[in-house]
């Protein structure tokens, strides 16, 4: 136990001292003790909470020597997290940062190669649902028509049945007159009683059909008309955009002066006081990536690299309770993006990007591929 213990009070002072890789090579010596409490400590510190690490072992070393420790260890632990958890976060910023940039430079290069073509499709299509839809449509109103005659055909024959009724009842019973009169009282009842039956009938067919066109035609074209427009507008966005084309050799410079900055200026690597001034300057250098503005990212990082100073986000205040919150924030932010980076290489865009060895290949045979499907639904609009 006094070997576990000594090797835990080496531990503290590597955390105060903010040695983390010496913390990490001492807490792997101790990975083979087995203890509960041991095997707690050495899971916060696996996963950078060092000021819980420390009060843990505080509190282990208390349990099994009976000692009181009386000083506060957590300002300088706390202070030490904050300054990992702020590097953590730079690098998980500039992770999504790039992936992000990834998948946009695809998506442009994309409307750039074969967008044109697949707009084109998409308006074909659009024609074809629109020539379906308008078909259908004029097929009801026909039928609507039909429907509308029989039903003032019904109301011409419910006139002229109350007319007769009316007559019937001045006749003289068995008279001629009562007789004929009769006679076309019964031949109009069965008339409209057929009518009805066929009034029924096409009412129940109108109905089937609207719902038809309502969840077939008319939502197809809806839905072709709602995907061209889309697309139409991002595709004149992208090949609008104001874009710098670099080198393979400038975008890996690119990527490396971000990471850079990130690191140099990120708001949750300096103190409150500064934070409103690290933000705008981080706001600079996420523009300039984006654009890739080679040149205006190399001046930032310089200026940063040569005339900026920061104090320590833990810098700005002494006070324990503000120092355990600032943790907390952090610790979440950087669980909040651990857990965007994952959506963004779950999502199907990521997927089909890293799944092409050569965008030159891969473009080159979707431009073929999408010229022969331009051909068919052409084909198709003129046979619809």
């Amino acid at each position: 136990m006094n070997f576990i213990i000594k090797r835990l009070e080496l531990i503290k002072n590597c955390i105060a001292l903010q040695e983390h890789q010496l913390v990490s090579v001492q807490a792997e010596l101790l990975k083979d003790t087995e203890n509960q409490g041991l095997s707690n400590i050495l899971e916060l510190i696996e996963c950078s909470f060092y000021s819980d690490a420390f009060k843990a072992i505080d509190e282990f070393i208390k349990g099994h020597t009976g000692l009181v420790i009386f000083e506060d260890p957590e300002i300088q632990t706390l202070k030490s997290e904050i300054n990992i958890l702020g590097s953590r976060i730079s690098v998980l910023t500039a992770d999504k940062e790039e992936m992000v940039g990834l998948i946009e430079d695809f998506n442009r290069e994309y409307h750039l190669q074969v967008g044109g073509i697949m707009a084109e499709i998409l308006l074909f299509k659009r024609r074809i649902y629109r020539k379906k839809y308008e078909a259908e449509r004029q097929a009801y109103e026909e039928s609507h028509q039909s429907f509308n005659r029989k039903r003032s055909k019904l109301q011409e024959l419910q006139n002229e049945l109350t007319e007769l009724n009316t007559r019937l009842d001045g006749c003289e019973l068995f008279s001629e007159e009562y007789d004929e009169i009769s006679d076309r009282i019964f031949d109009v009842e069965e008339e409209i009683k057929q009518l009805r039956g066929e009034i029924r009938e096409e009412y129940e067919n109108l109905k089937s059909k609207k719902e038809d066109i309502e969840g077939g035609s008319e939502k197809n074209y809806k839905e072709a008309s709602e995907d061209h427009e889309s697309f139409s507008e991002e595709h004149e966005e992208e090949i609008n955009k104001d874009v710098n084309n670099l080198s393979p050799e400038e975008q890996r410079e690119l990527k490396a002066l971000y990471r850079k900055a990130s690191k140099l200026c990120h708001p949750d690597r300096v103190g409150e006081e500064q934070k409103e001034k690290a933000t705008e300057l981080m706001s600079d250098v996420n523009c300039a990536y984006k654009a890739k503005n080679l040149k205006g990212l190399r001046e930032l990082v310089s200026m940063l690299e040569g005339g900026m100073h920061w104090s320590s986000a833990s810098d700005s205040s002494n006070e324990k309770e503000w120092l355990q919150n600032k943790t907390q924030e952090l610790r979440q932010k950087a669980k909040d993006l651990e857990d965007e980076i994952v959506i963004i290489r779950e999502s199907e865009s990521w997927q089909n990007i890293i799944e092409i060895d050569d965008w030159i290949d891969y473009f080159r045979d979707t431009k073929e591929a999408l010229a022969e499907i331009l051909e068919d639904t052409k084909e198709e609009y003129e046979q619809a």
